[in-house]
């Protein structure tokens, strides 16, 4: 995908990449939520060949930069100058590491930044050279005069990377929204979700959706599942997980459902457009991550009214009215015990939680509070910076 941008943008947001992320769905859901109007003033860069979303449909065009496709880094440094002069933006505001630290490298000093930070440091040991040498050339450009705003997606993310050295007068959180007009509950969507997973009303469904990665540890929550079942055994519950590689054709996946004896009772259904039905069908959500800054999926499923219990990364016990129901990560003893409370809980106790985990998103993390905070600073930066 790849189209020409006119000059003379308000904003240009640059990012790493365009693949369905948190960081890339959280562009995509902050231009959508803006005015058509005000669409148009905003351009969007990715500094890969990927696209996810259409950006196109919200009138907003998308350049496409591949830096990989460069022969070296001083020619993809360049071609980037010379892209961002011919765009001519009034402010940048750049997406995850790899864009804050390119664009700062090769945009005109003239030109205001604003980095967004949307990942946590709860692992830094286990995250690769190449991140941990981004992570601490940031702490060093953080500090430039035309690095004008650190935007962090959770508190947990701002204290981590100012404990490393980043800027703290330029430091500020704002959590990622949602469109809890997108994701609402209905027992309508409930029902034709599990019908089509065929999921009788009797089983407690039990979801987690996310890419297979390590850091999402899948392997804490069908171990903690593994124990809830064998200490339960009368329990009906079943497993559904959605995403990326989260299908019969992962071999990684099905040998650790196989190893704890869930693989009759797991639904692998792979990445799903409708995310609003599949988080109406459960009965619960599961977060087992070991780190975190601020989960999206927690956001969406409870706005949809269905319960979480979570492992105690990044912001997750903020997001929800219940942080009781979180366990320490790398910990399927602790996982299992909270998810075991859950489904003691009668049916009224549980629509309780369901009501006051969207009333809790929609005062916290609703997509129109996102969009003001980021638009207020934007306005506050152009300002200073035309005077």
């Amino acid at each position: 995908m790849s189209s020409a941008i006119g000059p003379k943008l308000k904003v240009l947001h640059i990012a790493s990449g365009l693949a369905t992320g948190g960081a890339e769905t959280m562009l995509f859901r902050l231009l959508r939520a803006l005015p058509p109007d005000e669409r148009k003033m905003h351009g969007v860069l990715s500094l890969s060949d990927n696209c996810a979303f259409d950006f196109n449909s919200l009138g907003t065009q998308v350049n496409i930069l591949d830096l990989k496709s460069f022969s070296n880094p001083i020619s993809a440094l360049i071609a980037l100058r010379k892209l961002i002069q011919f765009l001519s933006p009034r402010l940048i505001h750049t997406w995850m590491y790899h864009a804050n630290i390119t664009t700062t490298l090769a945009a005109p000093s003239h030109i205001p930044i604003i980095w967004g930070i949307h990942h946590a440091l709860q692992n830094f040991s286990e995250e690769s050279r190449s991140l941990k040498l981004l992570i601490r050339l940031g702490k060093v450009l953080s500090r430039k005069r035309n690095i004008v705003k650190l935007v962090f997606v959770s508190h947990a993310s701002e204290r981590q990377h100012l404990n490393m050295g980043y800027s703290t007068e330029k430091s500020v959180v704002i959590p990622n929204g949602i469109d809890t007009n997108e994701f609402f509950p209905s027992e309508e969507l409930r029902l034709k979700q599990r019908e089509a997973l065929g999921i009788d009303e009797k089983f407690k469904l039990i979801g987690s959706f996310g890419r297979f990665h390590p850091i999402k540890d899948h392997r804490n929550l069908i171990k903690a599942l593994s124990i809830v079942r064998s200490v339960a055994p009368h329990q009906h519950i079943a497993l559904v997980l959605a995403g990326k590689d989260m299908d019969s054709k992962n071999s990684s996946l099905l040998a650790l459902l196989n190893h704890d004896h869930l693989a009759d009772i797991t639904h692998l259904i792979g990445p799903q457009t409708d995310m609003c039905a599949l988080y109406n069908a459960l009965d619960l959500y599961v977060l087992s991550s070991k780190s975190e800054s601020l989960p999206n999926v927690l956001a969406e499923s409870l706005a949809c009214g269905t319960p979480v219990v979570t492992t105690d990364v990044g912001d997750a016990k903020r997001m929800t009215p219940d942080p009781s129901f979180s366990a320490p990560p790398n910990s399927p003893t602790a996982l299992a015990n909270e998810i075991s409370r859950f489904l003691l809980l009668d049916k009224v106790e549980v629509k309780k939680m369901g009501d006051r985990g969207r009333s809790h998103v929609i005062a916290s993390f609703n997509i129109e509070k996102t969009l003001f905070t980021h638009m207020a600073i934007y306005e506050k930066v152009l300002a200073e910076w035309t005077n």
